[in-house]
């Protein structure tokens, strides 16, 4: 009876043992199946190249907090906003707002020579004159580290479980904004707010569309977007910030600011139609044109016609009613394309837009097109760090700086970037009602 109850007793432990092993092995599968383990694996890349970016940008902060650096030891956008904050608060903004006078203040800040001229619109003073008070390191801090995280925020309540590709795919445009100290987190930020406000129909997306006064050129598609919707609520609170923020620039620097102002940008616009700018910084089908040697005339015709087309395929989106946030998704991912003036440490925006997108995008291309995906990406955000390795020596020099510039491969890959999403998207941008049945339902990431 005992020897029977052992053998009962061993025969229920196997056959439990057994059961596990089962649930094991099954367990074991699921995990290390080829469509989870992506995931994870993309998480964990996307980890490591966020977690560089803030120990780069700790070292950057300790640079810029050390007593004994030179004013110039890392003289980067930052340093011209805080630079302009000096001057708006000793009354000399007007000097900012006239060329030499500014080139001759950079020089003696340590910029080396740089050409970087003042063209921000006032209610941008204003958020100079903030980093100058808080200097160069919380000034860091304020202006490109937190909108970092923030934007890292946007992207996961954006795309969840597709974050870690979209982090991937945009790293290089985080990294160069934290380079350089400029405000494409900022921007990005401001957008990817306005996103999820939107999607949710409510009038507060006009709060963040309205802040954009202070770079006006990349809300202008996001802008018509509205318009085209006919989003009369968000519309009237943007414009209400925007007249707010406005009137607060002209009560603290008196109204001649805007003349100042006027000036300055003209004056852009001619330094850009020179080529004085640095073309392979910029993204803009525009800038690689120029740099080949095309007249000004003839580059900024081919950047019309693609900002036409931009304000075309968004007009075509909501009448056809497509999926809100692929509407959304493609609006953002258009919108550098409706402006010449557009760089690389602009393209923090793109990371809402993919945001928005990775998920029907990736669950739709093929193997290599997603590969082609990553590289037009990096090849879009990082066109500087690539231009390094073939910037001639002279660039911007003699009396045509056009004909010494490195040619820009982010105008062409950025072009073919969009394109590549619409075909990706293809079935997904027409009616509802004329779409296959297995075809009619779209997967979208939770938000």
């Amino acid at each position: 009876m005992a020897a029977g109850d052992d053998r009962v007793c061993f025969s229920a432990h196997r056959g439990a043992a057994a059961g596990a092993l089962r649930a094991l092995r099954a367990a074991l599968g699921r995990v290390w199946s080829d469509k989870r383990r992506q995931v994870p694996l993309a998480s964990v890349v996307a980890l490591a190249l966020t977690g560089a970016c803030l120990v780069f940008a700790w070292f950057r902060f300790r640079l810029y907090a050390h007593p004994a650096a030179p004013g110039g030891a890392a003289f980067t956008d930052l340093n011209d906003f805080v630079l302009v904050g000096r001057m708006a608060l000793s009354g000399r903004l007007a000097q900012a707002y006239a060329l030499p006078t500014m080139h001759l203040a950079q020089i003696a800040d340590g910029s080396g020579g740089i050409f970087m001229p003042w063209a921000y619109p006032p209610p941008y003073d204003l958020l100079t004159v903030g980093l100058a008070r808080l200097g160069l390191a919380w000034g860091f801090v304020a202006l490109s580290v937190l909108p970092f995280l923030t934007t890292l925020w946007l992207i996961r309540r954006l795309a969840g479980p597709w974050s870690g590709a979209v982090a991937i795919g945009l790293f290089p445009g985080f990294l160069i904004c934290l380079m350089c100290g400029q405000n494409g987190f900022l921007t990005a930020t401001l957008l990817g707010a306005f996103a999820l406000a939107g999607l949710k129909r409510s009038a507060v997306a006009g709060v963040p569309l309205g802040l954009l006064v202070i770079k006006p050129h990349l809300g202008l598609l996001v802008g018509v977007q509205n318009l085209l919707m006919g989003r009369w609520r968000v519309l009237a609170a943007a414009f209400a910030v925007a007249v707010a923020l406005s009137a607060a620039a002209s009560f603290a620097f008196g109204a001649p600011v805007w003349l100042w102002f006027l000036q300055a940008s003209r004056g852009a616009a001619l330094a850009l139609e020179q080529g004085r700018y640095t073309l392979h910084d910029m993204i803009s089908p525009y800038a690689t044109l120029r740099a080949a040697g095309l007249p000004a005339q003839v580059a900024f015709a081919v950047q019309s016609v693609l900002a036409l087309a931009a304000v075309a395929l968004t007009w075509l989106l909501i009448h056809r009613r497509v999926d809100p946030r692929l509407t959304q998704g493609l609006v953002l991912l258009m919108s550098l394309a409706v402006t010449p003036y557009a760089f690389d440490y602009d393209t923090p925006i793109l990371a809402i837009a993919a945001a928005l997108l990775a998920g029907p995008v990736l669950e739709r291309a093929r193997r290599w097109q997603a590969a082609v995906l990553l590289a037009l990406s990096w090849v879009v955000s990082g066109s500087v760090l690539f231009s390094w390795l073939y910037v001639p020596a002279d660039a911007g020099a003699g009396p045509e700086p056009w004909a010494h510039q490195a040619i820009s491969f982010a105008g062409p890959g950025y072009v073919a970037l969009i394109l590549l999403v619409f075909w990706i998207l293809r079935r997904q941008l027409v009616p509802v009602a004329l779409r296959q049945p297995a075809a009619a339902g779209l997967a979208l990431s939770p938000g």
